[in-house]
């Protein structure tokens, strides 16, 4: 399962060597959960397993436009699929092990499709619930190799209570999420267009 523009050993060794001459740490990311897709093409993950798609009766467009009836930005992966995690925690392992690295970004960023009510595994469940434990168990799996967790904070801010909406925030409760979590997980604030200061916010 490689993707397009993925970097060899080789690349990946010669970026390493650079960093480290420059007293740069490298944290290196794989988008977990969200992020399956881009609007009208699928992300090599569903490509390959297909059958790990949250939301298979989505279809994707040929031209993207938003709003959509379906409220397609980008696809998800089931996280309550029983081989999905076999996968991901593979691929997790082989780039650690590339960039010799003892931090890990998991993304987590805009998760629009989660807990669909048409997936046989998430229907009904609570929302907030399915990020927290996405997250644990991601965690979990690197602590076992003594490496730390970095993700996104945007889905864990209520998107309607700041008032910052749901493309830099949640929309769909996954916000209360954020007092389920372990501690220890690295939250990175970011934002599209104002600086809003989500992680002192007292209302968050």
């Amino acid at each position: 399962m490689i993707d397009n523009n993925a970097l060899s050993a080789e690349e990946a060794e010669q970026l390493l060597k650079v960093c480290r001459e420059e007293g740069i740490e490298l944290i290196p990311q794989i988008n977990l959960l969200g992020h399956q897709s881009w609007h009208s093409s699928l992300g090599k993950l569903l490509t390959v397993y297909p059958e790990f798609d949250e939301t298979p009766h989505v279809k994707l467009p040929k031209e993207y436009k938003w709003p959509n009836e379906n409220g397609l930005y980008c696809k998800s992966y089931c996280p309550l699929h029983p081989d999905a995690h076999d996968v991901v925690f593979a691929l997790v392992d082989e780039v650690m092990d590339a960039f010799e690295a003892s931090k890990f970004h998991a993304g987590m960023d805009e998760v629009f499709f989660l807990g669909d009510e048409k997936c046989p595994r998430c229907a009904g469940k609570n929302k907030a619930k399915l990020f927290a434990d996405e997250v644990s168990k991601i965690r979990s799996h690197l602590k076992e190799n003594d490496q730390e967790l970095w993700i996104w904070g945007d889905r864990l801010i209520d998107g309607e209570l700041t008032g910052i909406g749901i493309w830099e925030a949640s929309g769909n409760e996954t916000h209360l999420a954020i007092d389920m979590i372990p501690k220890d997980v690295i939250i990175c604030d970011w934002h599209y267009v104002r600086a809003d200061p989500a992680a002192v916010c007292d209302c968050c």
